[in-house]
């Protein structure tokens, strides 16, 4: 399992009533979308590092085959 920490998405509000909570929200969205970024490449790196632990037994498991039928 991996221990990538998936964002929170930002509450969405109906309606603002003031330039700041437009400007609060926008900064929520940012972050978010930053942390978003940070999430896919934490999942990238685990699953291209599942991918070679895949390839890595598949090699061992043929070595071991070749290796039986060798004898």
């Amino acid at each position: 399992s991996h221990d990538c920490n998936e964002p929170v998405k930002p509450f969405n509000p109906y309606s603002f009533t003031s330039q700041w909570e437009i400007d609060s929200y926008n900064a929520q969205v940012k972050n978010y979308n930053s942390q978003l970024q940070d999430y896919i490449a934490c999942l990238e790196e685990y699953t291209d590092n599942a991918n070679n632990d895949i390839k890595r037994i598949q090699e061992k498991a043929r070595e071991a085959i070749d290796d039986k039928n060798y004898w």
